[in-house]
């Protein structure tokens, strides 16, 4: 019996492609990983807030929020916790942005 001659014998057997793919997709793995566990923290509360955040007293927690927080809507724990021990009233709740308000 005779073989059949593979088309991409020689690309796929190819040791040192081999070798370069799997650095380069542990480069970019370890990349991607990295970039993952620095979005799970939040960033800075801005020192100067933009002029529409500027004027609210109680802010949305939801503007310095973190990607993973974000995601998870962890930013309203402690008014879900709040809710959940006592009835809220009117102050407690946080001003949003009227950006946010608009269609």
């Amino acid at each position: 019996m005779q073989k059949k001659p593979e088309i991409y014998d020689d690309v796929m057997y190819d040791e040192d492609r081999l070798d370069r793919q799997l650095v380069v997709f542990s480069v970019q793995y370890a990349f991607t990983c990295l970039l993952f566990i620095l979005n799970l923290f939040a960033d800075r509360t801005p020192v100067v807030y933009d002029a529409k955040y500027a004027r609210l007293s109680q802010p949305c927690p939801q503007i310095s929020a973190s990607y993973f927080s974000k995601l998870y809507y962890l930013w309203a724990d402690s008014l879900l916790w709040k809710g959940y021990r006592q009835p809220l009233e009117p102050q407690d709740l946080w001003e949003v942005p009227l950006v946010w308000l608009k269609n």
